[in-house]
Parts: structure tokens; C-alpha cells; sequence
């Protein structure tokens, strides 16, 4: 439970929801408790966070209990394989699916191709904009 607002985390949660990840033998299991617990198991950067599929809330997996790892799930699981969830929502992206996954938050979705954009600084911005009266 948080202090201020009385409600327990989503990370508190998964620590006591953990022992039935840590008890699966093999990937499908696996995702199918994931998708009864309402979460998926996300491959972000070199690990796993889980991702709560209501509030899009990510947490790392290895957080949660070390067996969780992306090594330790590995190792007893075998090579990681994506939900029929994820494999459903790559194939709709079409080919850019894997560039919208690999290439951070700076990109933007256009069609089926991702475009790498810099945010604007405050000073190219303010310089389209019209001139406005200081207070």
C-alpha cells in the first residue's frame, strides 16, 4: 500500500502475484497467466518488464523476484517467445512493427514506417510563433 493514496502498486501486486510466473515450464503457460492476471510480458532494452494492459503501467520484471530475469526465464524457458497477443499486434503494423519496437521514444508512426523526428527547442518554436505581448 501506498501512504498517500491507500492503494497498493502495481509492482507490490506482481510480488504477490510472482510465485505463478515463477512456477510456469514453458512460454505458453506462461503467457497464458499473464493474460489471466490482466499483464503482458514486454521485451524492452536487454530485459522483461511486465506492462498492465489497462493502464499501460510498465514495471521491470526483474524487480519483482530475480527468477524473473530475462536470463533466468531463459535459461528455464528456453529463447523468449511473444504472446499470440503480441505476434497479432506485430503482423497488423505490417514491417515497421520491429522499428517502432527497437527505435525509442523519439519516433513517429506514419503508415507502416517509422520517421525519426527532434523535438523542436524553445527557441525555434518561439520564433514561429507571433509575437505576443510580455507581461
Amino acid at each position: 500500500m501506498t501512504p498517500k493514496s491507500g492503494q497498493e502498486s502495481f509492482q507490490g501486486w506482481l510480488q504477490r502475484h510472482a510465485q505463478g510466473f515463477i512456477d510456469a515450464t514453458s512460454w505458453e503457460e506462461f503467457h497464458g497467466i499473464a493474460d489471466a492476471h490482466g499483464v503482458r510480458l514486454d521485451l524492452r532494452a536487454n530485459g522483461f518488464v511486465f506492462t498492465n494492459r489497462r493502464s499501460l503501467i510498465h514495471v521491470k520484471a526483474s524487480s519483482i523476484d530475480r527468477r524473473l530475469a530475462k536470463t533466468a526465464l531463459e535459461a528455464r524457458l528456453g529463447t523468449f517467445v511473444a504472446s499470440e497477443y503480441q505476434q497479432g499486434y506485430e503482423k497488423s503494423l505490417g514491417s515497421g512493427a520491429s522499428i517502432l519496437r527497437d527505435s525509442g521514444k523519439n519516433t513517429r508512426r506514419n503508415g507502416n514506417y517509422t520517421k525519426h523526428y527532434a523535438k523542436p527547442s524553445w527557441r525555434v518554436w518561439r520564433s514561429t510563433e507571433p509575437n505576443r505581448s510580455r507581461r
